[in-house]
């Protein structure tokens, strides 16, 4: 007989006594079968948080490996210790994050059959050790990676990390700066000129030699140390080599081995910057002014106190103001000297530094130096020493000088026959239209406007010619520094220099071996050796404008080093 087929909707048994066959399990529920707007799984989001955990987690390890890095880069920890920190990192790091696979079927069939309103609890594979993090914001992250940051920054300077061996922290504070030059000079004198005796009787000066060339083989030694006090406060100090009579020199002739070298102090000066753009200098300092060596001497120290403002005026324009008061000769009250008047300079200079654009630069600077109590004083016979405070310490040559014993008896003594009041211009245009060189053009212009022809007459008894004016120019090409091997420079200087424009002792003592009363030209190349190591080269003619025929041609070869 046919057999019946079984009813549509009713079970097909097994044989009796048969094996049993499981009936074929349904498909796992996945994103496409799930119906649309049906929760997902709880244990589907439980993996999702531990995988955004793993994710914030390995971002926080990369930005701590990003900061050490950029920590060492930046010399606040060495290699070795960024290395160390990575290892004891590593030693106790918590056991990466695993997100399971879903459970079969049953634990997720024993979740559903929970009583209603029981508490469901995700059950995940109990064979491995799982560990929850809980959720990290954005910005506490970066709260803390910013504080880790500034600990380890502020804990590195101060067990100085980035330094082996390293020393106190006071040392911190301290720079240490110094350069070197040697000097070879040929001093060429011509045929013409004054005998010495005859020129010193003329002039009043004190020359040893203006006829026979001579050779000079010298010296230069420096060494200074520089102290941040605070962030508003440094100091420095140095000493060099020199000759403490001569503010204008700080050579030394070679082979001293009898007479032996002389140091001296060289600067010593506190100075106070409250603002970027303001500063203030007290004791023993650099010139403060923007100058030429027309009317002062490039390395030449000053004893006062200045003060420097330098404003912004407009974009690419900025000004600067400098005064200061600074001491010359400071005489003592004797029995035969009872008044004497203590010599000092009142200076100010203003000026712009102007940026015109990219490739133009122009700098200006007015000044007006007031020298007080400089002049001499002729003694009497009723007081044969009263003025002789007026006499200068030092001098080179040029100045109008008188004797201030003359009549009473006393041996010759010299002072300056004019007041000085100086008017100064001082310009520089740098151009940059050839870059890599540089064209500077640079000019220097003085008078001085004490000069009174009558005032010198009533005091000194003589009738001098008012020779007040001095000017200067210079044009420079070549690298805008000396920074690199073979870096160099050159340029060609004209000078014309009246007997009293300035004060003698304060410029230029190489041009015309010092002083005023000179005329002629300076041709000169710069060439970098090193970094900080360069030669110059320097040919210097000059002769006399009014006084006694004295021409006299310098030829200077240095090296200098510098660190």
């Amino acid at each position: 007989m046919p057999k019946k087929k079984p009813a549509k909707n009713s079970t097909a048994q097994p044989p009796t006594g048969g094996a049993t066959k499981p009936a074929a399990a349904p498909a796992p529920p996945n994103a496409a079968s799930t119906p649309p707007g049906s929760a997902a799984t709880p244990l589907a989001a439980d993996a999702a948080i531990l995988a955004k955990d793993k994710q914030d987690l390995q971002q926080l390890r990369d930005t701590t490996l990003n900061l050490i890095k950029l920590l060492v880069q930046e010399g606040v920890l060495t290699q070795q210790k960024a290395e160390a920190l990575v290892r004891e990192a590593e030693r106790s790091a918590i056991t990466p994050l695993e997100v399971k696979p879903a459970a079969p079927k049953s634990a997720i069939s024993s979740q559903a059959q929970a009583p209603p309103g029981a508490a469901v609890e995700p059950k995940l594979a109990t064979d491995s050790k799982v560990v929850r993090v809980p959720y990290v914001p954005e910005m506490v992250k970066n709260e803390i990676r910013d504080q880790v940051k500034q600990e380890v920054i502020a804990q590195a300077k101060a067990e100085h990390w980035a330094e082996p061996n390293a020393l106190p922290e006071w040392l911190d504070r301290i720079a240490f700066e110094g350069d070197l030059r040697f000097r070879y000079q040929g001093n060429f004198y011509q045929d013409s000129n004054t005998p010495t005796v005859v020129y010193n009787a003329i002039t009043g000066s004190n020359l040893n030699n203006t006829t026979n060339d001579e050779t000079w083989w010298r010296i230069r030694a420096r060494l200074g140390v520089l102290a941040n006090l605070s962030p508003e406060w440094n100091a420095k100090v140095s000493i060099a080599t020199g000759n403490a009579q001569s503010p204008i020199s700080l050579n030394q002739d070679t082979a001293n081995y009898f007479s032996g070298y002389s140091v001296q102090l060289d600067n010593a000066y506190v100075r106070y910057d409250p603002k970027d753009w303001l500063s203030g200098t007290l004791g023993r300092m650099p010139k403060p002014f923007f100058s030429s060596e027309l009317v002062w001497w490039d390395d030449l120290v000053m004893d006062g106190i200045a003060a420097t403002a330098r404003p912004q005026l407009a974009p690419g324009v900025r000004g600067f103001l400098t005064g200061g008061g600074f001491l010359i000769q400071n005489p003592q009250s004797t029995p035969v000297t009872p008044d004497p008047k203590s010599k000092y300079l009142l200076a100010l200079q203003g000026g712009t530094d102007w940026d015109i654009n990219r490739n133009t630069r122009l700098k200006l600077g007015l000044a007006y130096y007031d020298f007080e109590h400089v002049e001499g004083q002729r003694n009497t016979t009723a007081s044969p020493d009263e003025f002789d405070w007026t006499v200068p310490k030092f001098t080179q040559k040029g100045n109008s000088l008188f004797d201030i014993n003359f009549g009473t008896g006393n041996p010759s003594q010299f002072a300056l026959a004019s007041k000085f009041k100086e008017i100064n211009l001082t310009g520089a245009l740098d151009l940059m239209h050839l870059d890599p060189y540089l064209v500077r053009i640079s000019g220097d212009y003085v008078k001085n406007i004490a000069f009174d022809q009558q005032d010198v007459l009533a005091r000194t008894g003589l009738s001098i010619q008012p020779r007040t004016t001095g000017y200067q120019g210079q044009i420079q090409f070549g690298s805008p520094e000396l920074k690199a091997f073979r870096d160099w420079q050159v340029f060609l200087t004209y000078r014309y220099l009246q007997r009293d424009a300035v004060m003698d002792a304060f410029n230029d003592p190489d041009f015309h071996l010092g002083g005023t009363d000179t005329r002629g030209y300076a041709l000169g190349l710069r060439y970098a050796l090193g970094s900080n190591a360069w030669l110059r080269l320097r040919w210097m003619s000059a002769d006399e404008i009014d006084g006694p025929p004295l021409a006299i041609d310098v030829l200077q070869l240095d090296f200098n080093a510098k660190f």
